[in-house]
């Protein structure tokens, strides 16, 4: 994971995905209308935010993003079959 980085607004967040990681990962605690890609990356993930984003961030994410790359995008949703509910 050379020349990771993970992105959230919320230092809480981060605090947790530095403890929890034992990658070489940047991190840096700002919202995505202020991130601006110094580089592309091959893989671009989204984790809970997507139908939230701004078309301006989309196309953040779209600009730093290597030509082929991908992007993953996966959310929690409730498990139809789950008898709790949380």
């Amino acid at each position: 994971l050379s020349g990771a980085l993970g992105i959230d607004s919320d230092p809480e967040r981060i605090k947790v995905a530095k403890f929890l990681t034992t990658a070489h990962i940047r991190f840096e605690c700002l919202p995505i209308e202020k991130f601006s890609p110094e580089r592309e990356f091959d893989l671009v993930t989204i984790a809970q935010a997507f139908q939230y984003l701004p078309l301006s961030s989309l196309r953040t994410i779209h600009r730093a993003l290597r030509s082929g790359g991908t992007i993953a995008v996966f959310w929690k949703y409730p498990d139809p079959y789950s008898r709790t509910t949380e």
